[in-house]
């Protein structure tokens, strides 16, 4: 998966990602594995130490059950229908 340097803004969305994983429930390890992510790069975003690439956040967006988009305004993200 390409990596960028962080920024703020990819801090906001790895914080957010964070928060909607533990809001469902899952574990670093479990969202790693559905989103067919490396387990530390997952828990690099998250920390905002590193930028996923676009195919990367939808990977995560599919496995968190939201758009790509909605991440961005968590806790207001809706879950998309399956």
């Amino acid at each position: 998966m390409p990596m960028k340097q962080a920024t703020p803004i990819s801090t906001h969305w790895g914080a957010n990602v964070r928060s909607l994983r533990l809001a469902r429930g899952l574990t670093v390890v479990r969202l790693a594995r559905l989103a067919d992510i490396d387990q530390g790069s997952l828990s690099r975003l998250e920390n905002g130490l590193i930028n996923a690439s676009e195919e990367s956040r939808a990977r995560v967006a599919k496995a968190l059950g939201v758009e790509v988009g909605a991440i961005w305004n968590y806790p207001k993200a809706k879950k998309v229908a399956s």
